[in-house]
Parts: structure tokens; C-alpha cells; sequence
């Protein structure tokens, strides 16, 4: 039989939801810190944005182990001039179903001026693992600890990262994650 003419088209990603503060002049994160049990981190330092998306900066991109245990977060807050009490709260979307749910946030502090905000968690024994990468958000927000990912708020910072999970670290893995 004859063959129908070639089509190409492309899909869209993942895209969570749209959430940005209104105003990041008084406070917002400086670094984020997340560092692997098994060994390397990712540190992005930053100044004030209501929003940025760091998820396609290959030098933001951190690597977790699934099922691993011990892994560190840590946001650190900055002020232009006086310290107000800051909640900070990190997700990730370890099943990458383009959703942050309440089972998926690995830090939640109430608003207050201690630093860095931070936190211990594990990553799931059934996370996604594959070639492309789960979504982090991390907000920082004043007078209350953020409870939604996907809701704005007046005063504060959002940021975006990507996240890798890996069934297990390799000896290269390791080395390119403490090169960043």
C-alpha cells in the first residue's frame, strides 16, 4: 500500500502550576543548598525576584538517589533591611505527575528569622527514575509558612528547580554533583 506523508510534532513537558510572590524587595532567598546522603550537592545562590525558574540552568540541576535516606535541604533567607519572620517550604514532585502534593513537601518551617531554614528527608522507594528530570519549588513567605505550591502571595520569593533521581550514584555522578 502507499504510505501517508511524514508528520513531526513535539510535546510540551511537564508545567506546574504558576505561583509568584508580588513583592521580593524586603526579603527573599539567597541560596538553596541540597545536598545527596550519597555524597554531592547543589548550591544556587540568588538575589530578589518574585519568581525565577532555574530548572533548565544545567549547573542548578541536583541528583537524589531513590529510596535513599538523609538528604539535606537548606534555604537560607536575606533582608534588604529589617529581618521580618520568613516560613519557608520546599517541594518535590517525586512522582512527577506535574502535581506538588502534601506527601511531597520535604521542608516546612513556620515564619520566623531563624537561618537557614532546613531539613532532612527521604527520598521514596517509588520515585520516578528516568532520563528527564522531576521539578523542585521552594518558596519563602512572609509571616506564614507556605502551605500551598501553588498559590500566590504578596511578599516573598518563589524559585524552580530540577531535580534528578537516579536509581543509584555512580563514581561520575558523584564527582560532577560536588563540581557544582
Amino acid at each position: 500500500g502507499t504510505y501517508s506523508t511524514t508528520k513531526t510534532f513535539s510535546t510540551i513537558g511537564l508545567v506546574y502550576c504558576p505561583v509568584t510572590s508580588s513583592d521580593s524587595g524586603d526579603e527573599h532567598i539567597s541560596k538553596v543548598v541540597l545536598t545527596a546522603a550519597g555524597g554531592g550537592s547543589m548550591t544556587s545562590n540568588s538575589g530578589a525576584s518574585n519568581y525565577t525558574d532555574y530548572s533548565t540552568d544545567e549547573t542548578r540541576i541536583a541528583t537524589l538517589v531513590k529510596g535513599s535516606t538523609g538528604n539535606k535541604i537548606d534555604v537560607t533567607k536575606a533582608w534588604s533591611s529589617t529581618k521580618y519572620n520568613e516560613g519557608v517550604a520546599v517541594w518535590i514532585d517525586f512522582n512527577r505527575n506535574g502535581t506538588y502534593e502534601a506527601n511531597e513537601k520535604v521542608l516546612s518551617t513556620p515564619a520566623n528569622q531563624i537561618n537557614p531554614a532546613t531539613a532532612t528527608f527521604n527520598v521514596p522507594a517509588d520515585a520516578y527514575i528516568g532520563d528527564k528530570a522531576v521539578g523542585m519549588r521552594v518558596i519563602l513567605s512572609y509571616n506564614q509558612t507556605p502551605s500551598n505550591s501553588c498559590t500566590s502571595f504578596s511578599y516573598g520569593e518563589v524559585e524552580d528547580y530540577a531535580v534528578r533521581i537516579t536509581a543509584e550514584l555512580g563514581v561520575n555522578d558523584i564527582n560532577k554533583s560536588a563540581a557544582t
